[in-house]
């Protein structure tokens, strides 16, 4: 994923949502700088889990 995708990805991540409009637009420039000075691009593995449970 490039560092424009990871950094646009993040403000959707609902702990990231929660911050001030500063901080956020912070921690993109921050995360974009760190991902373009490590070549540009990271792997990124996405995964979903579920957990269910019954009352007794």
């Amino acid at each position: 994923m490039s560092s424009t995708d990871w950094a646009g990805l993040v403000a959707t991540f609902s702990d990231h949502r929660a911050l001030a409009p500063e901080r956020l637009t912070r921690l993109q420039a921050v995360l974009y700088e760190a991902i373009e000075d490590l070549g540009g691009s990271i792997a990124v593995s996405h995964g979903v889990r579920a957990a269910f449970a019954t009352r007794r």
